[in-house]
């Protein structure tokens, strides 16, 4: 999305170089309510650009595995700009802190836009993971957390 304003701007720029060098053929108005319009739909856009929100998502395979197999977890961002994808860090949250605890940094995947959480655990009984995801966009950055518990039997 980041790439859209740069182009908006561009398009304003030439309507602007027609608009002065088409003042001598008496089409100075109509050249600038065209500009006018142009002008609005761009204050438009980057207003809808500045308000976007994320939303972390995990979508697992299953909340219960059997010992022994494999549990994954797709983590991501509902909106993200591809050139530009998060940071997912895996860790714990301490429950009597509320700090972040980091363990390992998530590989992004750019197939299906997501961080991929996997763990084949050892024991039965129900696990408990969190990641914190950072994000920058239109140079600001946004911090989430997200985590699931999952049960092994």
């Amino acid at each position: 999305m980041n790439s859209i304003k740069p182009k908006i701007n561009v398009i304003i720029f030439i309507t602007y170089v027609i608009l002065i060098s088409c003042n001598e053929n008496n089409n100075y108005s109509q050249l600038l309510e065209k500009y006018k319009e142009l002008q609005k739909k761009y204050d438009h856009l980057n207003s809808y650009i500045y308000s976007i929100e994320f939303r972390p998502k995990v979508i697992s395979k299953s909340n219960r595995i059997k010992l022994g197999e494999e549990y994954e977890a797709n983590i991501f961002l509902a909106v993200v700009d591809s050139a530009s994808p998060p940071i997912t860090i895996f860790g714990n949250i301490d429950t009597l802190s509320q700090d972040f605890a980091p363990r390992d940094t998530l590989e992004y995947n750019s197939k299906f836009n997501s961080s991929i959480y996997k763990n084949v655990p050892n024991k039965r009984g129900k696990y408990k993971w969190e990641t914190k995801i950072y994000y920058i966009w239109n140079k600001k950055e946004y911090q989430y957390f997200t985590g699931v518990t999952y049960e092994v039997y």
